[in-house]
């Protein structure tokens, strides 16, 4: 189970019990943007969710996480295996490639993510890729090593969700970052960075 996951049951069960939720865990952590992508023959819209929510707690741990998400997945998929990557017990391996262009050298990292069906009106897949804020430093360290390209200033960030099946079609989503939207990511994301430059 991803650390996100792991942070809703416990919200969850934490709101059947009667207790408030933690404040870090609301939609104001998180920031939605725009990016299209391509697989094969086939371009469409989908969108990069970014989140951070960096205070831990007793019953919470914090995650910096993104999540791609691609609508009407099941247009793609006779060409794209989207359930190899779905639920928490997926095991597909490492075939997410990571790579931000912007300030200084760009930053490429490799990461094994699980996905699922959204329940949104466009039925969705998400590709979720977490960290959480303390228990996993490698990987804290890894993710939020591409994402600081992105709030240093304009860039890009390219997501490649490598095909498991030999020979098969990988999916490329391409997020442009304007001034804009670097100054929002490191309004959101700051906190995590600096956790995951102090070793989580």
């Amino acid at each position: 189970m991803t650390p996100s996951r792991i942070a809703l049951a416990l919200l969850t069960a934490g709101l059947m019990a009667g207790v408030a939720p933690p404040p870090a865990a609301h939609a104001a952590d998180e920031l939605v943007l725009s990016g299209r992508a391509q697989t094969g023959a086939d371009a469409r819209d989908v969108r990069f969710t970014f989140g951070c929510t960096p205070k831990s707690g007793a019953n919470f741990t914090g995650v910096l996480s993104v999540v791609l998400t691609v609508p009407e997945y099941e247009q793609l998929s006779p060409v794209f295996p989207f359930e190899t990557f779905e639920g928490p017990d997926a095991d597909a391996g490492k075939l997410t490639s990571l790579e931000a262009t912007g300030a200084g050298s760009p930053a490429r990292d490799i990461f094994e993510v699980a996905g699922s069906a959204g329940i949104d009106a466009d039925k969705p897949f998400n590709f979720e890729l977490d960290a959480a804020m303390r228990g996993e430093v490698l990987r804290l360290r890894a993710v939020a090593k591409v994402l600081r390209r992105l709030v240093a200033g304009p860039g890009q960030l390219v997501w490649r969700q490598a095909n498991p099946h030999p020979g098969g079609v990988a999916l490329v989503a391409t997020l442009p970052v304007t001034p804009a939207d670097a100054a929002r990511l490191q309004s959101l994301l700051g906190p995590c960075l600096a956790v995951a430059g102090r070793g989580g």
